[in-house]
């Protein structure tokens, strides 16, 4: 196993704690699950052999399968052993397995674990840095300001740009992973539900949610495959214009740029082409722009409706003045008109 690079390290911890954290709750879980489960078992059992004199043989096949199924999960799925070597671990090395093969398909090499992936991202990075290091001005800023204020609006949102992709790739991949544990801890007693037509729903649906969650870190590592290996040429480009002494803005600065903000954008669609494959809805990109724009929609409909009522409200307290001071100005008209009145009687 090569040595893991700065993601590759994080990833592998992640993937350390997860596995602890699942041996140690499923267990527990499974447990308290267990005198439901009995009981469950008891109940069913009564009820087939009631079925079996009222309803015949006939009725009785999927209730007799249904119970044998049961029984299965019940030996099987109680013992943490048989659910993590026979589903977690399958899983997550299937999926690890094609998400390194697609990610290396650019240049033809297959790698066999997940480092590799972070590796390949991790050297692209350094030789990225490397690369802009040698473009940088060689005198102090005193004496040339002007280069120093070139290579900073040149250099510094290319190599955020950079690392924005290359950070949106390892939160989605990291995410989709944890969130295929997370369904992995209430996997055990899902199964059981299974087994009664009225529950069987569940599992298809958790399932879908598993799958959707394997597809996304397909579909980012297919993403990151066919983007990758231009963007390794772009900077292997791009290092060969710097130490020729070539100005920053290059072609292969413009295909950096070019590359990493189309990697980005396609990196962030990865949520939607996982949904489409698996009919659900997107849960990430999508969701967070929905949330976006629900918020801000029901913030400025809440400004504008306090506006709205501030207005009628301040209208309102106009037109009750305008209407007393008309009152009281006809009333001191009144009655200065009858005093002059009076006064020439």
């Amino acid at each position: 196993m090569s040595e893991a690079g700065i993601a590759g390290s994080i990833f592998t911890q992640l993937i350390g704690l997860n596995n602890i954290y699942l041996n140690s709750i499923y267990s527990t879980l499974m447990d308290y699950f267990c005198t439901p489960l009995r009981i469950g078992m008891l109940i069913y059992t009564l009820y087939i052999a009631y079925s079996l004199s009222t309803k015949g043989w006939e009725a009785m096949k999927s209730l007799t399968a249904t119970y044998l199924y049961f029984l299965f999960l019940y030996s099987a799925f109680l013992e943490f052993s048989f659910f993590y070597e026979n589903i977690v671990d399958v899983t997550i090395k299937t999926t690890m397995n094609l998400s390194s093969f697609f990610i290396s398909a650019g240049e033809a090499k297959e790698y066999t674990n997940v480092h590799e992936v972070f590796n390949k991202l991790d050297d692209t990075a350094m030789n990225f840095f490397q690369a802009i290091q040698k473009i940088a001005p060689d005198e102090t800023f005193i004496t040339n300001a002007g280069k120093y204020f070139t290579y900073a609006i040149a250099a510094i949102p290319l190599f955020a740009l950079f690392i924005g992709m290359y950070t949106a790739f390892f939160v989605i991949f990291s995410i989709a992973i944890f969130s295929m544990y997370v369904f992995f801890v209430y996997g055990g007693p899902v199964f059981f539900l299974a087994a009664f037509p009225q529950t069987r729903s569940i599992l298809k649906t958790w399932f879908r949610g598993l799958l959707n969650y394997a597809l996304l870190v397909i579909t980012a590592s297919i993403i990151m495959g066919i983007t990758a290996s231009n963007l390794v040429d772009a900077i292997a480009q791009f290092q060969k214009q710097a130490t020729s002494g070539e100005s920053i803005f290059n072609l292969a600065y413009l295909k950096i740029l070019i590359w990493c903000g189309f990697s980005l954008a396609t990196i962030l669609k990865s949520p939607d082409f996982a949904a489409h494959m698996t009919g659900s809805m997107a849960g990430s990109t999508t969701g967070i722009a929905g949330a976006l724009s629900a918020t801000s929609g029901a913030v400025g409909g809440g400004l504008l409706t306090m506006g709205h009522k501030g207005t009628q409200k301040s209208l309102g307290i106009l037109g009750k003045a305008g209407e007393w001071a008309h009152n009281k100005a006809w009333g001191n008209a009144t009655d200065a008109l009858e005093n002059m009145r009076g006064a020439r009687k």
